[in-house]
């Protein structure tokens, strides 16, 4: 008996040691995140005022070359391609550093900060997919698996870009899956009866049985490019949002998130 007693005795202290070096772990990379957040939020917002200050008096560069050209003035010449190219940089600047910033209240929220995020923004759920896909750099290969239907359409109240950050983690999740098996497609569609929802489905791997209860627990991931904060992240964001995210699977066959909204009150 005492023989036994000597062994939980063991047991239970390097339990205790390894719970005890986990949140040490834990408490180090929640302190690193939040000081190389913070160091970078700055720099985004100054380089988020100066694409938008370019893109508010570029209009008047564009038409004072216009002028002095149109005067025969000594001025190099810019083709028309070239000014285009300047205006689109400028708007996305303007977009990746608000996107990017976004990414920082994500991560500030993963080690137990808030979103700082405005609310009271409304739009149409199919805008926000639409413009999504072209802006993930999808390859030739991975654009073509890709099937969307937006034949239904539903208003949501909330931050645009907390739902592009959600489908951007989603994609890259399901194309990294789909990738190694070599198999595999996503569909996404909605749907609006009792419920406004967002369903993605990927055709992949599905989700492994000792997995599917703790694909939303902070820090834990089981990919490689992963860091654990993702699938935490789309819990958070729903919730912020007043709506939820569920998950289901069939290992080897499929997996389905599946996005709830709160219908707006009219």
């Amino acid at each position: 008996m005492f023989q036994y007693l000597g062994y939980l005795a063991v047991v239970l202290f390097f339990a205790r040691n390894k719970e005890k070096s986990r949140k040490e772990r834990l408490n180090a990379m929640s302190s690193m995140a939040t000081s190389v957040a913070h160091e970078l939020l700055t720099p985004l917002a100054t380089l988020n005022i100066g694409a938008k200050n370019i893109k508010k008096y570029f209009p008047y560069f564009s038409q004072a070359y216009l002028m002095a050209t149109q005067a025969n003035l000594p001025v190099e010449t810019i083709n028309a391609s070239t000014f285009k190219l300047i205006e689109k940089t400028s708007s996305d600047m303007e977009l990746e550093t608000e996107a990017a910033a976004l990414f920082i209240d994500m991560l500030l929220m993963n080690v137990g900060s808030q979103f700082g995020v405005n609310v009271c923004k409304t739009f149409l759920i199919s805008n926000c997919v639409t413009e999504t896909l072209p802006r993930y750099p999808f390859s030739k290969e991975e654009r073509d698996l890709i099937h969307c239907s937006k034949t239904l359409d539903f208003t949501v109240k909330g931050e645009y870009l907390l739902i592009t950050h959600v489908l951007f983690n989603l994609l890259r999740n399901s194309l990294f899956h789909i990738a190694q098996e070599n198999k595999g497609k996503i569909f996404i569609w909605l749907e609006t009866n009792k419920e406004h929802k967002l369903f993605f489905k990927d055709t992949g791997t599905g989700i492994a049985k000792e997995w599917i209860g703790r694909i939303f627990d902070r820090f834990y991931t089981q990919t490689p490019h992963g860091a654990g904060i993702g699938l935490t992240f789309y819990k958070a964001a729903m919730q912020f949002l007043g709506g939820e995210i569920l998950c289901e699977y069939i290992q080897n066959e499929y997996t389905l998130f599946t996005l709830k909204f709160p219908k707006m009150i009219s």
